[in-house]
């Protein structure tokens, strides 16, 4: 079965968590309005019509997926797999196109490097945009990524999606 979140809109502000609202997808059918108010609430899911024995089956579905690895751990929370529902499917979905939007916005006028798939990364901040530069000062440009690629530690790489065709 293929979960998938479309048409993802964010909303300006939230209080502790994300602030948004989705169409769930299952199998290529439109299933459920899925939203958030960024409230610290739970996230809603609510079927189509005619689409309530379809969303059921999505929900069994993500109870099987694997657990997600919990990062953070105090004396009250040990650190334990977090078990995946639904709701936590959508949630990380939504963290995930936040994340991606953001990467984005960085490599606007950013070189990011680091280890793929790492949460943590360099930067170095261009003074003009990447897009510019690769119209009107592309020379320059290719010095300023070899001169990078001279400083990357073993395992380091330039993560921009933006300069594929430079790197």
């Amino acid at each position: 079965m293929k979960l998938e979140l479309r048409k993802i809109r964010v909303g300006p502000t939230s209080r502790e968590t994300n602030n948004f609202a989705a169409d769930l997808y299952v199998d290529g059918k439109k299933c459920a309005d899925v939203f958030n108010d960024g409230g610290g609430g739970n996230t809603r899911i609510y079927a189509y019509n005619g689409m309530n024995d379809l969303l059921r089956q999505a929900e069994a579905f993500a109870k099987t997926l694997p657990p997600v690895k919990n990062e953070f751990s105090s004396i009250d929370v040990p650190m334990n797999d977090l078990p995946m529902d639904l709701e936590f499917f959508c949630d990380m979905q939504v963290d995930d196109h936040l994340n991606k939007k953001y990467m984005e916005r960085l490599q606007r006028k950013s070189i990011l490097v680091g280890k793929e798939g790492a949460k943590e990364f360099g930067q170095y901040k261009m003074r003009f945009a990447i897009s510019d530069m690769l119209r009107h000062s592309r020379h320059q440009l290719t010095i300023t990524l070899a001169d990078i690629k001279s400083k990357l530690e073993p395992g380091e790489k330039i993560l921009n999606t933006n300069l594929e065709n430079l790197i």
